[in-house]
């Protein structure tokens, strides 16, 4: 599966998930699906940004693709 499909996959099934019942003011968040070279985020494909770096957070305002 590419990397379009699998975040496809699963951004389904995570908004299936009431995040609220998990842990009182828990919501779900943006997330990014990368290789080496590319980055599927919010619906688009882009180079992937040196700060995704495993699993690892980052602050979004950081980049200017948003």
């Amino acid at each position: 599966m590419d990397l379009a499909g699998a975040y496809q996959e699963i951004d389904k099934r995570l908004s299936r998930i009431d995040f609220s019942l998990l842990f009182r003011g828990f919501h779900r968040f943006p997330f990014a699906l990368y290789d080496e070279t590319r980055a599927y985020f919010d619906g688009a494909m882009i180079d992937k940004p040196a700060e995704f770096l495993g699993n690892t957070s980052v602050a979004l305002r950081c980049f200017s693709i948003l």
